[in-house]
């Protein structure tokens, strides 16, 4: 099964096509707020955000129905974006500048910057 999967990629990347993978956009909490504050991806992929901090960071969207875990100093989050849309995102603990904007639209996205 491997050997095929891999004679299948290595086909598609002859053709130059890319196999169609979740991907996961980045995003890193800083003291300053999310970096970068907004960020396009299209629909099932996933955010990681990084606590960078030294602070504790809890992000959350109320239209994604997203609530992270406490992220401490050094962990990571990551969550799915399965519907297009507009979603504002905020840290809950520090609310003071930590706010952005995830855009889940159609097509290729992978994690660019708006």
């Amino acid at each position: 099964m491997r050997k095929k999967l891999f004679v299948v990629i290595a086909v598609l990347a002859a053709l130059g096509v890319a196999p169609a993978f979740a991907q996961a956009a980045s995003i890193t909490i800083t003291k300053a707020g999310f970096v970068p504050a907004t960020v396009k991806i299209a629909p099932g992929e996933s955010i990681v955000w990084t606590n960078s901090d030294t602070t504790d960071h809890q992000v959350s969207s109320a239209k994604a129905s997203l609530t992270s875990p406490v992220i401490h100093a050094g962990q990571t989050y990551s969550f799915m974006f399965a519907t297009a849309g507009n979603f504002s995102v905020k840290d809950l603990i520090d609310k003071r500048f930590k706010a952005g904007t995830v855009s889940v639209v159609a097509g290729p996205a992978s994690g660019q910057s708006v």
